[in-house]
């Protein structure tokens, strides 16, 4: 008996104690494993999402101190700034504006052809391009509000109006009369200002012009299904949401890449 307690532990549970260790060592060394995967993995995706757009934005900042190194911009009252660009030399001038959400450049094209034949301006509403989103006045203002009452509401088509009006009436006055061009909603835009402004313009071209109407309801009381304006859910559903894609891609940078690689093509094509 002496003997027995004497004895160190049996062989089987030293074996069982190692393999034991070993398990555990081994299940260890495997989180630890994946950890180490995952938290790579993690980086690489972290790179990837934050990194290009950070180099991106860097590289928007250089071209637009490059570009508009080059630009005039004119003030149209209360420190709001907005581009407006002519070449060629003739008469009458023609003025274009652009489709809905575009800028200047849908008009690089026609108003390099143009510009052959007389004098042709192009200019890019307020917030978008190069021009200056509206100030926002102070109704409380006697001064401001009058203004803000007189021009309407930031982002509506009267706005838009007097904004091209005091563009070429103060800022950069052109000769009347000239021939307007409106596509989408710059053909609203256009049609408002022959309203308003009849005296300035020579000829009125609208080019797939929008109504001021078209996000009215269309029911009627024959209308018995009640049927909801299609325009409506064409803007909301899809219009706007493909010119928030792009404003994203073109933030994050997937749109440079896309340029890059050929996977995307650019709308402008270069003049020879």
């Amino acid at each position: 008996m002496t003997e027995l307690r004497k004895r160190g532990p049996s062989s089987k549970l030293v074996k069982a104690f190692q393999a034991k260790k070993a398990v555990k060592e081994a299940n260890t060394h495997n989180g630890n494993s994946v950890h180490n995967k995952l938290g790579n993995l993690l980086k690489i995706v972290m790179f990837v999402i934050v990194v290009p757009p950070m180099l991106n934005y860097a590289g928007l900042q250089k071209e637009r101190e490059f570009i508009m190194a080059d630009l005039t911009l004119y003030d149209i009252g209360f420190g709001q700034k907005m581009f407006f660009n002519c070449s060629g030399s003739g008469k009458p001038t023609v003025i274009l504006d652009a489709p809905t959400g575009m800028t200047s450049d849908s008009w690089v094209l026609g108003q390099s052809e143009l510009a052959k034949l007389t004098r042709v301006c192009v200019y890019d509403r307020a917030g978008l391009g190069f021009s200056e989103a509206p100030p926002k006045l102070n109704i409380s203002d006697p001064g401001e509000g009058a203004v803000a009452r007189t021009l309407g509401k930031e982002g509506t088509a009267m706005r838009m109006v007097n904004d091209l009006h005091r563009i070429v009436t103060f800022s950069f006055p052109q000769e009347r009369p000239f021939v307007l061009v409106g596509s989408e909603l710059g053909g609203l835009v256009a049609r408002m200002y022959a309203h308003l402004h009849p005296q300035d313009i020579d000829h009125l071209v609208m080019i797939d012009p929008i109504s001021e109407t078209l996000f009215d309801d269309v029911n009627n009381k024959n209308d018995l299904e009640k049927t909801e304006n299609p325009w409506i859910s064409y803007w909301f559903g899809h219009l706007l949401l493909s010119f928030r894609l792009l404003q994203v891609s073109a933030m994050s940078g997937l749109s440079r890449l896309g340029l890059l690689t050929g996977l995307m093509t650019s709308p402008l094509t270069t003049l020879n």
